[in-house]
């Protein structure tokens, strides 16, 4: 009898640790997620700023590519690539 208490017992310990590691994986990868959506948001913001006044930020951050959009005055576009920009991906929340 004092056997099957002990090993029940210890089997809930075992199901509450897991439970609880189980529950820290997800605040860290929630607050992962937050922190990789501000960096990615300030790295547009400073990727746009080096584009200028007279052109626009194209971004496929999906696919790390960016460039700065050009329109001429005949109204044709002109894209200057920027290069090397990758940034983190993260899952949509």
């Amino acid at each position: 009898m004092k056997r099957a208490i002990a090993m029940a017992a210890a089997c809930s310990c075992l199901v509450l640790i897991v439970a609880g590691l189980f529950a820290w994986a997800q605040i860290v990868t929630r607050n992962d997620d937050r922190l990789f959506h501000v960096d990615d948001e300030k790295r547009m913001t400073m990727l746009a700023r080096a584009c200028g006044k007279n052109s626009e930020l194209w971004a496929q951050p999906q696919s790390g590519r960016y460039a700065c959009a050009y329109q001429t005055p005949h109204g044709q576009v002109a894209l200057d690539v920027i290069p090397e920009s990758l940034v983190l991906l993260t899952s949509s929340r």
